[in-house]
C-alpha cells in the first residue's frame, strides 16, 4: 500500500425535484449538468444562467450531508478533498500551469492536414510528467485529443481535463492494471490524486477496456468529468484504495451490455465517498464486491458513504453489494443515504439495491440505506433482495413497478422501516408478496405500505423455508 498521509422516462424522479430533495450541493452540480465546472475565463455564460454557488457552501452542505447519512465517519478528509479540487478547478487558469500543447512536437501527427488521426499520448503524459515534478496541474486543451495508450498518474498529480476537451481512447486496454487513466507502478500505488475539470472521456467505437483504474492508491479524487462509452467491461476499479472521493460525475457508457459498471470497488479498500453523480450504466452502477479468491482476500471494505446520487441501470443493480462463496473478506460499514434510480430496460433483472454473501456467513454487516427510491421499466426482477447479510437497516426504501417484491433470506438482524411498495407486476410464477422473510431471524418491519400487490403484503417463510 502507497504512503497516504437523458434519457430518463417521464415516470421517473424529475431532475427538479430530485435537486431539490439532494440539498444544495446537488444544485451546484446537477443546475448546469453533472461534471460541468468550469474555469473562471469561461464561466460568463453559465453565470447568466444561475448565481455561482460558493465553494464554502458546496463543502459544507457535502460536510452535512455525510453527517447525516453516515455520522461524520468520512467528513473530514472528503470536505478537504472536495475544496482542494474545488479550489483548483478556481484557479487552475490563473496560477503556474503546464498546458499539454507546450510538448506541441510529441504529438504524433501522421496526417498533418486530419488532426482526427493525431496520437495526443506522449505529449500529455510528457505534461503529466512535468506538471506532477512541479507540483503543478496539466491542463489540456480544448478539442478532441486521440490517445492510443494508458495515461499515467503518479502521487501528487492533478490533471485537469478542460470543459471543452474530449480524452479519445482509441486502444483496448484489457491487461489487470490498464485503463484510459491508471496509477503509475500498477500494483505499487500512488498517492493525492486529483482528476477534475468538467471534460470528457470516453472510447472509440468498440473499444473494449475500463477508463479509470487504481491500485492500491489512497486519497484520490475523481470531481466533474464526463465519462462515455464503456465497452464489454467496466468503467472503473478502485482496488486496495483508500480515501476516495467521487463527486459530481456524470456517466453515461452508451450501452446496455453486461459488465459495463459504473463506479467499481474491490478488495481491501476503505473510507470511499460517492457523491453527487450521475451513473447510468447496463450493468451495476455502484459495486462493491469481494468476488476473486486471492485478489480479493487482502482485506475488507469498510466505511463506505453513498449519498445523493441519480443512477440507472440496464439489467442489474443501482447499489451492489456482494461477497462470494469461500471468499475470506468481508463488507462493512456502508451508509447509503438520498438515491434514485430506475432499473430494467431489458431483461429480467434489476434491483435497487443488492446485498448478498452468497456463503451465507454474514460477511456483510452493519449497512444503513435510507431514502432511496427504485423506478423499474419494462422488465426487471425483485425491487431490492437481501441474502445473508446481518444488521441492516433500511429506513425509506419506495419501489414502483418492479416484477416481483423485496427478499430477505437467511439474514438476521434486519430492520425494515418505513417501506413503501407499489404495483408489483408478476403474476404466474413471477408473483410475489410484496415483502418477503425466509430462513430470516431477529427481524423488525415498521410503517410499511404495499399497494398493488396479487400475493400477500407481508410475507414470513416459504414453501420449505
Amino acid at each position: 500500500m502507497a504512503d497516504h498521509s437523458p434519457f430518463y422516462s417521464h415516470n421517473l424522479l424529475s431532475r427538479r425535484r430530485f435537486i431539490k430533495l439532494a440539498s444544495v450541493t446537488c444544485t451546484s452540480i446537477f443546475a448546469v449538468g453533472a461534471g460541468s465546472f468550469c474555469f473562471q475565463s469561461q464561466r460568463s455564460s453559465a453565470d447568466t444562467r444561475q448565481t455561482k454557488i460558493s465553494n464554502g457552501k458546496i463543502s459544507a452542505a457535502l460536510a452535512k450531508d455525510l453527517t447525516i447519512a453516515d455520522g461524520g465517519v468520512n467528513l473530514g478528509w472528503a470536505s478537504v478533498s472536495l475544496e482542494t479540487a474545488l479550489d483548483c478547478n478556481d484557479n487552475v487558469l490563473r496560477s503556474e500551469h503546464i498546458d499539454v500543447r507546450q510538448f506541441d512536437k510529441l504529438i504524433v501527427k501522421k496526417v498533418p492536414s486530419d488532426t482526427k488521426t493525431w496520437d495526443w499520448s506522449r505529449a500529455i503524459q510528457a505534461a503529466i510528467d512535468m506538471a506532477e515534478a512541479r507540483g503543478l496541474v496539466c491542463v489540456t486543451p480544448p478539442g478532441v485529443l486521440r490517445i492510443t495508450e494508458p495515461l499515467q498518474l503518479g502521487s501528487n498529480s492533478k490533471f485537469c481535463i478542460s470543459p471543452e476537451t474530449t480524452l479519445l481512447k482509441d486502444f483496448n486496454s484489457m491487461g489487470t492494471y490498464a485503463g484510459t487513466l491508471k496509477n503509475k507502478g500498477d500494483a505499487q500505488g500512488v498517492s493525492n490524486v486529483l482528476v477534475f475539470g468538467g471534460g470528457t472521456i470516453k472510447s472509440n467505437a468498440g473499444r473494449i477496456g475500463k477508463h479509470i483504474v487504481f491500485f492500491n492508491s489512497g486519497f484520490i479524487t475523481v470531481s466533474g468529468l464526463k465519462i462515455r462509452n464503456t465497452y464489454s467491461d467496466w468503467t472503473t476499479k478502485f482496488q486496495n484504495c483508500n480515501n476516495v472521493l467521487v463527486y459530481g460525475n456524470d456517466t453515461d457508457v452508451r450501452s446496455t451490455e453486461v459488465l459495463t459498471d459504473g463506479w467499481h470497488f474491490k478488495g481491501n479498500s476503505k473510507n470511499i465517498v460517492i457523491a453527487n453523480n450521475r451513473v447510468r450504466t447496463g450493468d451495476d452502477c455502484i459495486a462493491f464486491t469481494q468476488e476473486v479468491p486471492v485478489v480479493d482476500e487482502c482485506g475488507d471494505i469498510e466505511d463506505v458513504t453513498v449519498v445523493n446520487n441519480f443512477l440507472d441501470s440496464s439489467q442489474s443493480s443501482l447499489i451492489k453489494v456482494h461477497v462470494r462463496k469461500e471468499i475470506g473478506a468481508a463488507i462493512r460499514r456502508v451508509s447509503i443515504n438520498n438515491v434514485d434510480g430506475k432499473v430494467g430496460r431489458i431483461n429480467e433483472g434489476g434491483f435497487a439495491f443488492y446485498l448478498s454473501d452468497d456463503g451465507l456467513m454474514h460477511k456483510i454487516s452493519n449497512v444503513k440505506i435510507s431514502n432511496i427510491v427504485g423506478r423499474c421499466e419494462e422488465n426487471g426482477d425483485y425491487c431490492a433482495r437481501i441474502v445473508g447479510c446481518r444488521d441492516i437497516h433500511i429506513d425509506g426504501f419506495e419501489a414502483w413497478d418492479s416484477l416481483r417484491g423485496f427478499l430477505v433470506e437467511n439474514s438476521y438482524r434486519i430492520n425494515l422501516d418505513n417501506l413503501k411498495i407499489h404495483n408489483l407486476r408478476g403474476d404466474g410464477i413471477h408473483v410475489s408478496s410484496a415483502v418477503t422473510l425466509q430462513n430470516s431471524d431477529w427481524f423488525w418491519i415498521t410503517n410499511p405500505k404495499v399497494s398493488g400487490s396479487k400475493q400477500h403484503g407481508i410475507q414470513l417463510g416459504a414453501v420449505g423455508k
